[in-house]
């Protein structure tokens, strides 16, 4: 695990360390023998590569285990939400898990990546000098990139529809006649009608919605 300070965070990003643990649910059912995922995954299950992406998994709280490698609950519950709210829960929660994001986005949530003085915030949490972060600066501002775009969506999303955060809610538009932007998906079915940003994460989410919807 990287370290700046006394804060310790993920060596992956989180979207792979996701694409990970969907691997290890859908392939697997959540259970694989780590010498079994190695090879799924076309690594050495003693190379360096492999022992960071399961390090990484680990730091970002979706699976424990050595040589049984088993999914957590977020790890469950991230590689397969029932609906778009609960995708966009457990992201945030997942993120809130790690000492670091938890407590920056605590004191600074509205935080631009492009804002000229990010390093000064991180350095504001950690407490570290401008030297002790430059190592550390580029794939900081990368995972956090990462981690602002998924809580803005969070946040975008829920201000939207302004729902209560229940794992069986809906978003419904407040006009079905308006206008649909050309950034954005909107899929109609029964009485469900949903509207996201186009991104990889809402198609995900769409998915997720679908698979959930077919069971009722």
């Amino acid at each position: 695990m990287n370290q700046i300070g006394n804060y310790k965070y993920p060596s992956i990003s989180l979207n792979r360390a996701i694409e990970i643990v969907k691997v290890i649910s859908f392939d697997f059912g959540g259970s694989i023998d780590r010498s079994k995922l190695a090879s799924k995954l076309n690594m050495s299950p003693t190379g360096g590569q492999f022992s960071k992406v399961i390090n990484g998994c680990k730091e970002w709280n979706l699976i424990l285990g050595r040589s049984e490698i088993n999914l957590t609950e977020f790890g469950v519950i991230v590689s397969n939400p029932q609906t778009i709210e609960e995708n966009h829960n457990i992201k945030y929660k997942i993120i809130r898990s790690v000492n670091l994001f938890n407590e920056f986005f605590n004191k600074f949530p509205q935080i631009d990546i492009r804002d000229p003085n990010f390093h000064i915030y991180i350095q504001q949490i950690t407490g570290v000098s401008r030297l002790e972060l430059d190592s550390q600066y580029k794939y900081l501002k990368t995972l956090f990139s990462e981690l602002i775009d998924i809580i803005n969506q969070n946040n975008s999303y829920f201000n939207t529809y302004n729902i209560p955060h229940t794992e069986s809610s809906y978003p419904l538009p407040n006009n079905n006649d308006e206008k649909i932007e050309n950034n954005y998906i909107e899929i109609k079915f029964r009485d469900v009608s949903v509207r996201l940003p186009d991104n990889n994460d809402s198609v995900d989410a769409i998915i997720a919605l679908l698979r959930a919807h077919k069971k009722i």
